[in-house]
């Protein structure tokens, strides 16, 4: 990411909190791991929601300890611009929740955990479909969508 875009980030998020929000993607043999930032915004005096992409960094081990050093490592560097952040956003295996824990060690406070929605979400539903009775809806409106869409 550019100088440039990095400082205006910076200077949008200056003196206020601000979420983490992390998830992977693999992609040609690669594992990355993306680091966005969300915040309340005063514009317009109403809050919104604001969120910026931060980084995408490329990581060779998975384990709950690498990770949590990489939100610990970005705690810090926003904290060098007055940026406080008490939480992370992300799904919900074992290493994204060592993650925090790990992080919190490092940061010697604790760091809270979202558990992402979307991903609550999914598995829920995946759970809902093993039903026999919910599964045959579920095909015959798979095969609706696709003959339809």
């Amino acid at each position: 990411m550019s100088e440039k875009v990095r400082q205006y980030i910076l200077n949008q998020l200056n003196g206020r909190e601000a979420c983490i929000v992390i998830d992977g993607m693999s992609k040609h043999d690669h594992t990355f791991y993306n680091i966005l930032l969300s915040s309340a915004s005063s514009a317009f005096n109403e809050a919104r929601p604001v969120v910026f992409f931060w980084d995408c960094v490329e990581m060779h081990s998975q384990t709950g300890e690498a990770i949590g050093q990489l939100i610990a490592s970005t705690i810090k560097e926003l904290e060098k611009s007055s940026i406080t952040v008490n939480a992370y956003a992300s799904d919900n295996c074992k290493a994204m929740i060592k993650a925090g824990e790990h992080a919190s060690r490092v940061l010697g406070r604790t760091i809270m955990r979202i558990p992402c929605g979307s991903h609550i979400l999914n598995l829920a539903l995946l759970d809902f479909v093993k039903d026999p009775c919910i599964s045959r809806v579920w095909n015959k409106v798979v095969v609706l969508s696709i003959c339809y869409c």
